[in-house]
Parts: structure tokens; C-alpha cells; sequence
């Protein structure tokens, strides 16, 4: 056993600190503490070099390589999302999509927001999903109900046409159904897109025949008039004043209005004027801004062959 000094401070240290081990015990952690810290630093260099060259560069305040090796660190990142990309994600689009369009979510860091939408009526439960649905119904149907019903009558000098209108043959419309996109929705009709298109040589021939009947009797189908409207919101959180209607109508629906409208188009095209750019195939708004700085430069041009004497 130790013996203890007689002077009482020198006792009182003897008891706290060297009969109880404390310098032992402290020494011990330090060390442990220095070899972990070294440790670590020493794996952050073999394993993430940039990085750590970039800290250390940080600390010694060298900006010009720090600002270096920063672009080396956002390289190095975008290959490695790349490769990613590459050899995880890219394979899925066609083995798996719902998992590759998750996977493309998490990689850009969208979060999948609040689908619920907000109704003014404080009367409307928003867990009565029905009467949501309604409320937004009745809303997006409020628009087109304001206007009064087309009056034929009233249109003297369009009906009846004197011309017949256009009748179409089984291989146009066999064209169309051909080239229908089956990853498209489908309408109210529930008739799916890929059996319109893997059947487009046995529908062609009946699809034309009611095509040229609706044409021939003035009437568009019922089932042609009907569209599943989903409300897309134009911001988050989504209210019911600010929704835009996505419509969803019938596959042949389109079909039909796809062929008149080309029909139309054809019979309008010499009318339009050359510097219509908008609604026009094969012509862009870039078009638009090219003639507008063809004309300026024309009249640059013009004004050229002028003197400006400064006077008024």
C-alpha cells in the first residue's frame, strides 16, 4: 500500500488521482482515441482520395487546387452515376418498369407528393372520396355548362353542305389502327390500345364503316363523346380552383377525328397565310423567330444606304 505524504494537498492528490488510477486510465483513452482518429483518417485516403485531398487542401487554404479537386469530386460523381445508371437502372425498362420508374424517382429525388385535393365547400368531408370526386365534377363541368347549347339554325350559310362529306377507305383507316401507341391510356370505352393495334387488318373494315355512317348521318356515337377526365394539379398543395382536366377520350375516337382533321387541314392549307407557324406540321416557332430576324436584317440592310445627319 502506498503510504501518503504528510502534507494534506499532496495526500488528497496521492488518493484522487494515483491510488485511483486516473492518469493510467486517461493515458489509456488518449492513445486509443489518437490510433482510432489516425485510423480513420488514413481509411478516408485510401478509400475517398479526392475528397480527403479536398478537405486537407480546404484546411491549408490552397484555393486554387481545392477548386480542382472540387471538380474532380463532380466528376467523379456523375461518372459513378453514370455507371449506376448503366448497369442497375437502365435494364429495368424493359424487365421491370414500375421498379425502374422508382428507381428514377430516387436517383432525381422526387417525392411523391400529397394526391389529395382541396375542397372550398367546408360541407364536403375530405375523407368522403365520393363527394370530393363530385365537388370536382361539378367544377370542371361548371365551364362548359355556362355557354349556351350549339343552335344549327343559326348557322345558314355552312348547313347543309353543298358538298358531300369525305368517305374513307378500309386501308386508311387500317394505317391508323397500325400505328396506334399502345403505351397510351385507354377512354371510357375500355377497349385497351394493343388489341386495336394487333387486330388493326380485321377492325379496319368495321371501324371505317362507322366512321363513314357518323360523316354520312351528321351523328357522332355516344361512346365517342364520353372521356374520363382526370384533374391534374397545376401546383401543390392541389385545390380545386387550380386543376387542369386531362381528358381521356375513346381510341377511335381519335382515329376519326385524326382522319377529318387531315381532311380539313388539306382543304384550309392554301388559304392559311405563309407566316402561320402555329398548328402547321413540319413548321416551329423557330421558323417564326428566323423570318423575324430575316426581315430585321432586311430593313438593316435597307437603312444602310442612308446617311444620318443627326437632325429631326
Amino acid at each position: 500500500m502506498t503510504q501518503l505524504p504528510e502534507s494534506t494537498s499532496a495526500a488528497e492528490f496521492v488518493c484522487k488521482f494515483w491510488s485511483s488510477k486516473y492518469i493510467f486510465w486517461s493515458s489509456i483513452f488518449s492513445s486509443t482515441a489518437n490510433l482510432v482518429v489516425l485510423s480513420f483518417d488514413r481509411y478516408l485516403a485510401v478509400m475517398c482520395p479526392l475528397k480527403y485531398n479536398l478537405f486537407k487542401e480546404k484546411e491549408d487554404g490552397n484555393e486554387t487546387v481545392r477548386k480542382r479537386l472540387r471538380n474532380l469530386v463532380i466528376y467523379e460523381i456523375k461518372q459513378a452515376k453514370t455507371n449506376f445508371n448503366a448497369r442497375k437502372i437502365r435494364p429495368l425498362r424493359q424487365s421491370n418498369p414500375r421498379r425502374w420508374h422508382r428507381e428514377i424517382r430516387v436517383a432525381a429525388n422526387i417525392s411523391r407528393k400529397d394526391p389529395s385535393i382541396k375542397v372550398a365547400d367546408n360541407d364536403i368531408n375530405p375523407e368522403n372520396h365520393v363527394a370530393v370526386a363530385n365537388a370536382i365534377n361539378a367544377h370542371l363541368a361548371n365551364f362548359s355548362q355556362i355557354h349556351e347549347p350549339l343552335n344549327l339554325d343559326k348557322l345558314p350559310a355552312y348547313l347543309p353542305s353543298s358538298n358531300p362529306p369525305p368517305q374513307f377507305e378500309p386501308h386508311e383507316i387500317f394505317e391508323d389502327l397500325r400505328r396506334i401507341n399502345i403505351n397510351k391510356a385507354g377512354g371510357p370505352d375500355s377497349i385497351p390500345p394493343k388489341v386495336l393495334r394487333k387486330c388493326a387488318f380485321e377492325l379496319s373494315v368495321p371501324v371505317t364503316d362507322l366512321i363513314n355512317a357518323s360523316l354520312a348521318q351528321a351523328k357522332v356515337p355516344t361512346q365517342w363523346k364520353e372521356a374520363n377526365v382526370v384533374p391534374v394539379p397545376k401546383q401543390y398543395p392541389a385545390t380545386i380552383s387550380k386543376l387542369r382536366p386531362i381528358s381521356l377520350t375513346s381510341i377511335l375516337a381519335k382515329v376519326a377525328e385524326g382522319r377529318v382533321a387531315k381532311v380539313l387541314t388539306e382543304c384550309i392549307k392554301t388559304k392559311l397565310d405563309k407566316r402561320q407557324y402555329g398548328n402547321q406540321k413540319g413548321v416551329s416557332t423557330t421558323h417564326c423567330l428566323v423570318d423575324i430576324y430575316h426581315s430585321v436584317m432586311e430593313c438593316l440592310g435597307e437603312a444602310s444606304h442612308y446617311q444620318y445627319t443627326g437632325t429631326h
